[in-house]
């Protein structure tokens, strides 16, 4: 995980109180926010992203582009 998603996940909980978050769009991105937003508890909508394993291991994330498979 970087540092700069850690960093922006961390900003947009603690400093602007999101409720949810939309994105990122693409699959490699969403990795690595998608454990950061299950640890803060933050659903994360993901609106292009594809990859199966995103939304298989973490309650609070969401494809809106379902997996090919």
């Amino acid at each position: 995980m970087s540092s700069s998603a850690e960093a922006i996940i961390t900003d947009f909980v603690f400093k602007d109180g999101v409720d949810v978050i939309i994105g990122p769009l693409f699959s490699q991105v969403a990795k690595e926010f998608s454990s950061l937003a299950e640890t803060y508890e933050v659903p994360m909508l993901l609106p292009l992203a594809n990859a199966d394993s995103l939304d298989l291991y973490n309650n609070i994330v969401f494809q809106l582009n379902p997996a090919f498979g």
